[in-house]
C-alpha cells in the first residue's frame, strides 16, 4: 500500500530555491546569460582572458573602474580588441552584465587560484 506525505508550501518552496542554486550561482541568471553569450567567448567563461591584452576579471582588472567608465566602454567599444556593444545590447542589458561581472570576479579569483 503506497502512502503519500504532503509536504507544507514553505518546505516545497525551500526545496524549489535549493535546485535553482548549485554552489552558489544561480541557474537562472541573465546577467550570466548576457556574459556567456557576448563576453565569454574573449573574457573568458570563468573570466580568465582568451585573447592577450584582454582584461582578466578573475584577477580583478578593471574592477576598480567606475559603473559610468566599464558601461561606456561596453556600450561604445575600447580600441581594437573591444568592439562595441550599442545597438546589440540595451543600455539596461550592460547594467545587468556589469553587475554580473561584479558579482563574479571575487569567486572566478578563488577558483583561479585553486586551479594552479
Amino acid at each position: 500500500m503506497s502512502r503519500h506525505v504532503r509536504l507544507p508550501p514553505a518546505i516545497l518552496a525551500l526545496t524549489g530555491l535549493a535546485i535553482l542554486f548549485l554552489g552558489g550561482q544561480c541557474i537562472a541568471d541573465p546577467g550570466r546569460d548576457i556574459y556567456e553569450s557576448h563576453c565569454g567567448a574573449c573574457h573568458g567563461l570563468e573570466g580568465k582572458p582568451i585573447l592577450p591584452n584582454v582584461p582578466n576579471f578573475a584577477e580583478g582588472e578593471r574592477m576598480n573602474k567606475s559603473d559610468t567608465e566599464l558601461l561606456s566602454a561596453i556600450l561604445l567599444g575600447k580600441g581594437f580588441l573591444m568592439p562595441s556593444w550599442e545597438g546589440v545590447l540595451t543600455e539596461q542589458d550592460c547594467k545587468i552584465v556589469l553587475q554580473f561581472i561584479r558579482n563574479q570576479y571575487e569567486y572566478w579569483r578563488k577558483t583561479a587560484g585553486s586551479s594552479n
